[in-house]
């Protein structure tokens, strides 16, 4: 995968949605990215986020929109199409392609 740095035009978005992090040049990012898929969450350290686009990821029983929403991510590395709902904190993973996460407390390593 091949990141880049957030553009200005993004982290002002990206405050705006509320999302906050303490040093937005460790948020790196794949194309294409979907500033609107990002909302309410807290960045900590490095994070790379894999490519993301409007739409939904699907499991057997669960559709959620693609995106992270209410979470907070740390030192972690997400990889393409995610859907990362209210995860209070994820910290020190490298998570695959179309991974769904859910209403979880806390993943650490």
């Amino acid at each position: 995968m091949k990141y880049r740095n957030l553009t200005n035009q993004e982290i002002e978005q990206l405050e705006c949605q509320g999302n906050r992090c303490d040093d937005w040049f460790l948020l790196r990012v794949e194309e294409p990215f979907c500033v609107s898929c990002l909302r309410d969450n807290e960045f900590e350290g490095e994070v790379c986020l894999g490519a993301m686009e409007r739409g939904k990821v699907h499991d057997e029983d669960l559709t959620l929109y693609e995106g992270i929403y209410h979470s907070t991510i740390a030192h972690s590395t997400i990889g393409q199409h995610p859907a990362i709902h209210h995860v209070r904190m994820l910290s020190g993973y490298v998570l695959g392609n179309h991974v769904l996460l859910f209403n979880i407390e806390e993943m650490t390593c």
